[in-house]
Order: C-alpha cells, then sequence, then structure tokens
C-alpha cells in the first residue's frame, strides 16, 4: 500500500522528519463507488502525486505529547488538537481532532497512536489509517474525479457564485442502479440533483449526529449519522470519503470556466456516496396512515411523538404495535443488543449480514427514509429481505447502551492498542432521556 499510494520522488525525497499516514491493505470493502473514485485518480498522475504527497507531514508527530492529560477522554464534541501542512503544498493543512477518547484524521479516520511504526532513529513514522486521505481538489479535479457523469454536467450549469456547497457525490454505477427509484419517486432528475447539494460548506469536523443539512431542493434536508465514532452516513447511506474543493473568491470569480481550474480558497466539501440520496416525502405520524387508522384521532401525546425531530419507528402491521427510539439509526446503525424504547421497553436487536430481526421473532422486512428518522416495517416471519438492509454491522452495544466506550489515549511509553471496532454507539439515547413517554398503542387497543 505504501509503495502504491506514495510517489517514488516523495519516499526518497530528503527529509529530515517524516510522517506517514497510509491506508491498510483490503480496506474498504464499499463497493464499486471508492474503486471508481480511486481508478480515476491512478489515470491522472497529476492527481496521484497530489493523493500521495498528502499522505506525508514533514514532521516527526508524536500524538501523547500533543493530548493534555486535563482533555475530556469522553467528548463527543470533535476537539482540534493540531493541524499541520502536508508535502502537498497546494491543498490546505490537515487537521487532528479528538472525540470519544480517540485521535481522528479530520474526525473522519481513526489514528492510533499505539499502532504507530518507528524507524529507528525516532524521526520517521508509519500510522495506519483505514481510507486514502484526499487533498484539496480544484473543482477541475473534482470534475476529473467524478468522470462522465449526469452529476458532472448538471454542476456545470451551477454560476460560479453558488459554488460554495457541500457536495454529495455518487458514483457512476450508483447513479445508473439508481434510475428505477428516481423514476418510480415523485421527483425529476434535477430535483434529485439538487437534493445532493447542502448550502452549508460543512468537512467531517462540522458534521454531528442527527444533524439535519439544509439542501437546494425546496426545504428538504440531509441528516447526517455517526454510529460506532466511524462511521458516517447521509440518509442512512455510508458516506465513503471526502475532501475540500478549491476555488477562485466568488469576487473574483466571473463564470464556471474560471472556477474550475484557479483559485485557492476552500470554496467546498465533497462527500464521496455509497449510493443516490432520494428526499423523503412524509414524517413517521403521516406514513403510520398507510397502515392502520391510527392516524385517524391521535392523541397529543402520540401526535407528539411521532412528529419528534429523530426517532426510529418499529412498526409490526399485524399486531398493529409500535416501537420507537429516540434518535434515528439506520440498518447500518443498529448494533446487536438491547434499546430502550420511548416507554421504557427494552427493544432486543439481533444483527446478521442479511437480516434484523427485533425480539427474537420480528423480522424487518423493509425500511423507509422518513422526514424524522427511519420506519421499519416488521413481519413475524422470515421474509425475502430487503436489499436496501447494510451489509456494514456496528459493533455489539456495551451491557448499558446509555453508555458509551471511551479509550484513553495511550502515553509515549504505552504498548496497549486501542482497537475502533470495540466502541459502542454514542447516540443510545440514556435512560434518563427515553423513559419520559410510553409505547405507543395501536387503534385497537385503545
Amino acid at each position: 500500500s505504501v509503495k502504491n499510494l506514495i510517489p517514488n520522488f516523495a519516499l526518497n525525497a530528503d527529509y529530515t522528519f517524516l510522517s506517514a499516514f497510509v491506508p491498510e491493505d483490503g480496506f474498504p470493502t464499499s463497493g464499486p463507488a471508492y474503486s471508481n473514485l480511486l481508478s480515476n485518480i491512478r489515470s491522472n498522475s497529476a492527481l496521484l502525486i497530489k493523493l500521495g504527497t498528502h499522505a506525508l507531514v514533514p514532521k516527526a508527530i508524536n500524538f501523547s505529547s500533543l493530548v493534555s492529560p486535563n482533555a475530556n477522554s469522553s467528548n463527543a464534541e470533535p476537539l482540534v488538537i493540531a493541524e499541520f501542512q502536508t508535502v502537498d503544498n497546494s491543498s490546505g493543512p490537515i487537521s487532528f481532532t479528538l472525540r470519544n477518547g480517540k485521535i481522528f484524521y479530520d474526525n473522519f479516520f481513526i489514528v492510533d497512536p499505539s499502532r504507530v511504526i518507528l524507524s529507528t532513529d525516532q524521526k520517521s513514522a508509519v500510522y495506519p489509517v483505514a481510507n486514502y486521505l484526499l487533498p484539496d481538489f480544484t473543482l477541475n479535479d473534482f470534475l476529473t474525479l467524478l468522470g462522465d457523469t449526469s452529476f458532472a454536467s448538471l454542476l456545470q450549469r451551477f454560476p460560479p457564485e453558488s459554488l460554495a456547497l457541500s457536495y454529495f457525490v455518487p458514483s457512476n454505477s450508483a447513479l445508473e442502479s439508481a434510475q428505477n427509484s428516481i423514476s418510480n419517486s415523485s421527483f425529476s432528475l434535477s430535483q434529485v440533483f439538487s437534493y445532493h447539494l447542502a448550502s452549508v460548506r460543512n468537512s467531517f469536523v462540522q458534521l454531528r449526529n442527527d444533524q439535519l443539512l439544509p439542501t437546494l431542493f425546496q426545504d428538504k434536508t440531509i441528516r447526517i449519522n455517526i454510529y460506532s465514532d466511524v462511521l458516517f452516513t447521509a440518509n442512512g447511506k455510508l458516506i465513503l470519503n471526502g475532501g475540500w474543493i478549491k476555488g477562485p473568491n466568488n469576487s473574483n470569480a466571473t463564470n464556471f470556466s474560471d472556477s474550475l481550474a484557479n483559485g485557492s480558497d476552500r470554496i467546498g466539501f465533497f462527500y464521496q456516496m455509497s449510493d443516490v440520496l432520494i428526499p423523503p416525502t412524509f414524517n413517521a405520524l403521516q406514513y403510520v396512515g398507510n397502515f392502520t387508522n391510527f392516524t385517524s384521532n391521535p392523541s397529543e401525546s402520540e401526535r407528539g411523538i411521532l412528529t419528534r425531530e429523530s426517532i426510529t419507528v418499529f412498526f409490526e402491521p399485524i399486531s398493529d404495535r409500535f416501537f420507537i427510539l429516540e434518535g434515528t439509526f439506520f440498518p447500518i446503525g443498529l448494533s446487536n443488543g438491547d434499546y430502550i424504547t420511548l416507554g421504557g421497553d427494552t427493544l432486543q436487536v439481533s444483527r446478521s449480514v442479511d437480516s434484523i430481526i427485533v425480539n427474537g421473532t420480528l423480522f424487518v422486512v423493509s425500511e423507509v427514509l422518513i422526514t424524522n428518522g427511519v420506519f421499519y416495517i416488521l413481519r413475524d416471519s422470515n421474509p425475502t429481505v430487503s436489499s436496501s438492509l447494510s451489509s456494514v454491522i456496528p459493533p455489539p452495544l456495551s451491557s448499558n447502551p446509555s453508555s458509551s466506550s471511551s479509550s484513553t489515549i495511550p502515553s509515549s511509553s504505552s504498548s496497549s492498542s486501542s482497537s475502533s471496532s470495540s466502541s459502542s454507539s454514542s447516540s443510545i439515547p440514556s435512560s434518563s432521556s427515553s423513559s419520559s413517554s410510553s409505547t405507543i398503542p395501536s387503534s385497537r387497543d385503545r
């Protein structure tokens, strides 16, 4: 991986100190979106050099010396602890953050100081990370990465002053496979495209769990979730990578062509997506009406629960019963373990690669994106599993779902390793916040 990623001239350069952040072999397994991105980079020598040199910092970094002993090891909010300029001087500095007791590159990839490989003279270090560190790209480079896609062609219709956005970019194959979904929706291709453009410039450092990002499509928003510290999703779809887009200051940009290759300002941020994002249409209260008479005369408390900003609804139509969690847990964020419903009941979730089972006998047969979270349909049998269920399974929950695991930053003398895969999801509501309401009964029960 090191030899394939880093150009020989960079490895052979005369750096007194050097730290390299290199992806481990075999990662990721997230499908064609990632391979499409890399193939486009590898076919362009200039982009390949940028990718390689951006993984190199001309400094021997000792993370244990960067973290204050008084730093809160369980902080959910990312704390920027350092910024370093890489060998790629055309890109901005890379940031390192502390969150939930772990160190991250740009709040996205975990950097485990205990796994560092040091040179004998202690002047060089290699840190294994989970993915490639993407440099700043000009808009022209960005379009090259996209390849020949309808997304790229639609993007060129935008005036330069409107390019300061966050771009959620699916691959060619994802666009092709989503044609039927788009056709069957009530939205046009142009509307779906506008939905992939958020009107805020947020990098990974600015993203928060259950955050709603406004888009250029009417009042529609994209829901961000962070599971097990390292799985970032948009509407439940995996975010594979991301990077800054450079361009001219808006006042200096006169047309789209001028924005392509000029300028050094970070004008936007792009997220490489595993799938196309289709806007949700209904909230939970509205969607329940597809199955029962529940919405004909809901009580004030029932209406309040089903219209909360972030909920996960499990619905079994035969018994007409609901189980509702505070917070949004898409399939990629559902772990094996017990969850506490808003009514204070225990909901047991069992995961495998191709199925989700609730309370031992109820199988999830489909998931529906709603404006205030996600809605699962349950059946009391083993059905044909929905193809939309994620094959990525997060770590099991701790014995107490309300507590998140925290690891300490190893000192320079520590030799113990910490594994990101053993962390529990930090978005499970605490018992104090999840016992204020009861499980919603059906209209029959009332």
